[in-house]
This record gives structure tokens, sequence and C-alpha cells, in this order.
């Protein structure tokens, strides 16, 4: 079966923070022409600013009623309930050092701005709070995905991906499976 068969229309990646996510959840959507958002995005109001569980609920049940999406992001809470909207979950399990580094990255890329896959005025920050809990997802965070996605996988595509090689190869891939459609 080919990749483009495999693939939904509504498409989960989760992993560690500074696994890449945001960077892929956006590169598929380009290719497939979908709509991409960010858990980030629904969760945090201005200024760093948590919505109420019941608000941030109804926020992510409206965009996991859309016919087509790609959202990013860990929040366990709703994982479960994501996972089962969701035709394709991509795991992004990636080594704890790249994503410290890639964390560290971006703070510095980001320093006194907000990302585009943040919540309006959360300027980029980091917090020692916030390192320990990227080096301590493998252990902590970890295990409880896995289980997730083997209780899935008969059901869904699950794709993991666990370095940046193999998610250049799977773009490259996914690239050529639409880019047969697209010709004239």
């Amino acid at each position: 079966m080919t990749l483009k068969k495999k693939m939904g229309r509504r498409i989960l990646v989760v992993g560690s923070p500074g696994a890449g996510k945001s960077t892929l959840s956006r590169k598929i959507g380009e290719v497939l022409s979908i709509k991409v958002h960010h858990i980030d995005r629904i969760f945090w109001l201005p200024n760093w600013t948590e919505r109420s569980p019941d608000e941030f609920d109804k926020a992510l049940l409206e965009v996991l009623s859309e016919n087509e999406w790609v959202i990013d992001g860990n929040y366990q809470r709703t994982l479960e309930k994501r996972a089962e909207f969701a035709d394709t979950v991509i795991f992004l399990d990636m080594n704890r050092f790249v994503c410290i580094y890639r964390v560290l990255r971006r703070v510095w890329k980001w320093r006194g701005s907000t990302r585009p896959d943040m919540g309006d005025g959360c300027e980029e920050k980091v917090e020692i709070e916030f390192l320990r809990f990227v080096w301590n997802f493998t252990k902590r965070e970890r295990p409880g995905t896995i289980r997730l996605l083997d209780r899935i996988a008969a059901e869904k595509t699950v794709i993991t991906l666990k370095n940046s090689k193999s998610i250049k190869k799977f773009l490259e891939n996914l690239q050529s499976a639409y880019d047969l459609t697209l010709s004239p």
C-alpha cells in the first residue's frame, strides 16, 4: 500500500517539545493542502493565560470536528480524544538531547517575539520546569503515548519517526505520492 493510500486527512503529530512537531505539521499541511492547528494556539490565550479546561475542550472539539486537519501538540489529557478523531498519528520519538537543543535554539531564534504556533502575545521563553519536562519526556510521557499507539494501531495509520533523517525521508515520500496527482 502506498503512503498516499495510508495517509488520511485527519493527522495528529505528537512527541516531545523540540521534536519538530510544528515544523513537520506545517510541511504536511503544505503538501496536502490541509489546515494546520497548533494545540498551543488553542490552549494559550494572550500573555500565557491558560484557557479553562471547558473552554479548551470546546475549542479543541470544534477543530476535531472538521473534515480534515493536521494538529500537533502533547497535552496528555486530550491525547486519547485527538487520537480517536485522527486517522493518522505521527509520533516523533526523538532523542532528548536533540529536543533540548532544539528548544534552546528556538528560544534564541524567537526571543522577544511570539512563534507562529503559539498563542498570541505569548513571547518565547524558557523555564527550568519546561526543560525538565523535555528531559524527562522519554521516561514520563513516552510510555503512555506508546501504549495508546499500540492500542489504536489496528484501526489507524501510526507512523513513528525517530530522527531527522527519517522525517526527511517521510516528507520526500509524502511529496512524491502527492506530486503524482498534481501533475498535468
